[in-house]
């Protein structure tokens, strides 16, 4: 190897080093900014997240006895009792384990007086399959909640906006729908439904 290819090499290895370091420097850069925008985009999602949770306080708690009050055709002075975020675990002597029962059972809101229990699902965007999922753990309660054995339990989903399709596939499984209308949240379902007592 010539002097003059050595010193060629030499400063082309020298450039090759000098452009990697500033690639390193420009990609630890690039990758911080990353970092950063992912970590604000998180930050975001997460309070979307927490005001969508709010939902159910903000807008179906407070009709729940309203709501009740009309289904089970109780009147005005009728006490009720509206409870948020019920979670029970699986209790007794292991049957219910046997039987495949999740370990504890948890439900958006609860509405009951001395008859009957108001028990509802809110979704930001209500699916077939949780409407679904929702009569499996209707059908369930008086597992978790033995205290609720001679109680009519109705059942109730909830969403800011509902497509007919499910009001009718809700209807046919005896749920009760709910949406945002005149009051807070109204019934969404045809005047002539008839909730099923689960």
């Amino acid at each position: 190897m010539t002097d003059k290819l050595m010193q060629d090499t030499r400063e082309l290895l020298y450039e090759l080093v000098q452009y990697s370091a500033q690639n390193r420097e420009e990609l630890k850069a690039w990758q911080e900014k990353t970092d950063r925008q992912i970590a604000e985009t998180n930050k975001q999602l997460g309070e979307l997240s927490r005001k969508l949770g709010t939902m159910v306080e903000d807008f179906v708690v407070p009709d729940m006895p309203r709501i009740l009050r009309q289904l089970a055709n109780l009147s005005d002075d009728e006490e009720i009792t509206v409870n948020v975020r019920v979670k029970r675990p699986l209790r007794g002597n292991g049957k219910g384990q046997q039987n495949g029962y999740p370990q504890r059972v948890e439900f958006d809101a609860m509405a009951e007086n001395k008859t009957h229990v108001l028990i509802n699902e809110t979704k930001s965007t209500l699916r077939a399959g949780d409407i679904g999922r929702f009569v499996e753990r209707l059908q369930q309660v008086k597992i978790y909640f033995p205290e609720f054995n001679n109680y009519q339990i109705i059942g109730a989903v909830s969403s800011f906006n509902i497509d007919p399709s499910l009001v009718t596939h809700a209807s046919r499984q005896g749920v009760v729908v709910l949406a945002l209308g005149d009051g807070l949240m109204s019934i969404q379902n045809k005047p002539d439904f008839q909730w099923k007592p689960f």
